[in-house]
């Protein structure tokens, strides 16, 4: 995702967050901040994307806010997203 902002000059910020991550244990890292114009199945909303610049991989997690600004339902018993 890192690239894909910096690709397109988007703005980014820096800020300090303190993140637990797949090893259960606490790390202070130095991150991104970009609030991007989205729009899913006609709804617009602006979501705030926290991206670790030293990420190796481009996956992305969507967090409870981006959720809720998008009004997206989790079915997980149904392995599916209702919008």
């Amino acid at each position: 995702m890192y690239n894909l902002f910096k690709e397109n000059s988007m703005p980014l910020k820096t800020h300090k967050y303190d993140i637990i991550l797949a090893d259960d244990i606490n790390h202070s890292r130095e991150t991104l901040l970009a609030i991007v114009p989205v729009t899913i199945e006609g709804r617009a909303f602006e979501p705030e994307f926290i991206i670790l610049p030293e990420a190796r991989d481009d996956r992305t997690l969507l967090d409870i806010n981006f959720l809720k600004k998008a009004k997206i339902v989790l079915a997980v018993s149904k392995k599916s997203l209702v919008l």
